[in-house]
């Protein structure tokens, strides 16, 4: 057979299994991550322990972001990869359990077990990448991956609805244990797809390390990387109080938290093509900008809230600029990142936003504590409005300064 056609039959099977992949593991995190606050609420947690739910996955990150990249370059990232996933999905058993045997320490045990849960998922992730910058050649990656957007968006509408209402018909804990025992069934069938994925045969480039202080030397990069941290605190602040209001004020059960998932899903699915063709006009770093002020709405909408129905709605709206920020943040970082020390800068980037997002939660739990939700939520909203407005301002000097090399 032919050189050409072997590759392309390599590419076809590895698109296929990549697709398998993605949708299996979209299907097993919507299965847990939107019920976590529900049952920790049931379970009886306070205000503080709903915020660590958010903050310490955040913090395992920023512990595991460096010594994973130093990891990859001793192990093969699909090796790494694929036992890194299967300790991650290994903690929805331990979710499951919890119930079972925690008692009245079961909110606190949620929590540390999600953090616990993102040490060995933030180091899959960085495998993951490198692995599909491997398996999967630059210019042929975007096709490959909206095939597998495509087929995810179906499993995020089925998936959601679906868990929310086996919740509630099973019970608290009964219908938590079932879902989050079946949650991992289904990622040990996405730890074998990603097993089938097959890299071609080449070396694999060591990239050289490059000091600190040259990388910081790039003033389009640091004055990048600061403002996302400053975004970090303004969009991850209001999360605990987000779930907290829905359940708590709105009267959210299972079954409502998945409708208020599927919705925020399906706005973030409908909008990535408009914000990518408005980036292409104005660029990444001003089209960023106006997305984050965009998601001002969220925190008004929530305030603005008296029923889950309205809320449903709003979220077909305030997560439109939501997947602007999310296409985007990243995009906007790649253009501003130095080309020599890319690596070094790309951790740095990621250990600081991991620890702002660690931080900004339990922010939210203090501004909840001393002014209530409705002004909590409008300092947020003013936040973001604030941030989103220094990104637009900073994009004509990224727009001219080329990145400096370390």
């Amino acid at each position: 057979m032919p050189a050409t056609t072997l590759g392309e039959a390599l590419h076809r099977h590895n698109v296929r299994y990549n697709t398998a992949n993605q949708v299996l593991q979209t299907i097993g995190l919507n299965m847990v991550s939107p019920f976590l606050g529900i049952l920790a609420l049931q379970s009886g947690a306070t205000s503080l322990e709903i915020g660590l739910l958010s903050s310490l996955p955040a913090a395992a990150a920023v512990l595991a972001t460096l010594p994973a990249t130093g990891l990859l370059r001793r192990i093969r990232p699909m090796r790494a990869a694929t036992w890194l996933f299967l300790s991650t999905r290994a903690f929805y058993l331990v979710l499951a359990s919890i119930p079972l045997w925690a008692g009245p320490a079961a909110p606190i045990a949620i929590a540390v077990a999600v953090g616990l849960m993102n040490l060995p998922g933030s180091a899959a992730l960085i495998a993951w990448q490198a692995l599909v910058a491997r398996v999967f050649p630059f210019g042929r990656r975007g096709a490959a991956f909206a095939a597998s957007n495509r087929w995810m968006a179906v499993a995020v509408t089925l998936t959601t609805v679906l868990a929310g209402w086996g919740i509630d018909r099973l019970g608290t804990p009964r219908g938590y244990e079932v879902v989050f025992a079946l949650a991992f069934i289904v990622g040990l069938g996405e730890v074998w797809a990603l097993g089938r994925l097959i890299p071609p045969r080449r070396a694999i480039e060591r990239p050289p390390t490059v000091p600190l202080r040259n990388v910081l030397a790039s003033r389009p990069y640091l004055r990048y990387s600061l403002l996302s941290i400053a975004w970090y605190f303004a969009w991850q602040t209001p999360w605990p109080l987000f779930t907290e209001y829905q359940v708590s004020v709105l009267g959210a059960n299972a079954a409502w938290l998945g409708i208020l998932s599927l919705t925020s899903n399906v706005a973030n699915f409908v909008a990535y093509t408009y914000w990518a063709r408005r980036s292409a006009r104005l660029g990444n770093v001003p089209t960023l900008g106006i997305a984050c002020v965009g998601m001002a709405l969220a925190p008004l909408a929530m305030m603005l809230s008296q029923h889950l129905w309205e809320l449903a709605l709003y979220n077909l709206i305030t997560n439109v600029p939501n997947a602007g920020v999310v296409l985007l943040l990243f995009n906007g970082l790649l253009e501003t990142v130095p080309e020599e020390g890319r690596t070094t800068a790309l951790a740095l980037y990621s250990t600081l936003t991991s620890a702002a997002a660690a931080v900004a939660p339990l922010i939210g739990v203090g501004l909840l504590a001393a002014f209530g939700y409705t002004l909590s939520f409008g300092i947020d909203a003013l936040c973001r409005i604030g941030v989103g407005y220094a990104f637009v301002r900073l994009s004509r000097p990224v727009a001219r300064a080329r990145p400096v090399s370390a």
